[in-house]
């Protein structure tokens, strides 16, 4: 997925510098004001940001925030596959040692 982008306000591609009626200006800012839902500091401008739906609607969410979470969210599925496997493992070992005694 790629992240999004808000270019600055007075900028070719970004929102009126000054105040408007612009409904594309007006949401543009309000993206901007809405704070992350993993550091809670405002998406702002010119920074990768990711818009999807998750428990209780629509979330924005920096891109280095969430890309960060989503590695830690891949580190704890792999340590804990790593640890039930060692578990399967272990208690295979055990069944086969008590089944040979």
């Amino acid at each position: 997925m790629a992240a999004g982008y808000l270019s600055k306000p007075g900028s070719k591609h970004g929102p009126c510098e000054g105040e408007c009626k612009h409904v594309d200006c007006q949401q543009t800012r309000r993206m901007a004001e809405t704070p992350c839902v993993h550091c809670g500091k405002a998406i702002g401008f010119e920074t990768g940001f990711y818009h999807f739906y998750g428990p209780g609607g629509s979330n924005l969410a920096h891109a280095v925030c969430e890309e960060a979470y989503q590695e830690r969210q891949r580190e704890a599925g792999a340590e804990a596959y790593e640890q039930r496997r060692n578990t399967l493992v272990s208690e295979a070992a055990r069944a086969i040692n008590a089944k040979s005694n």
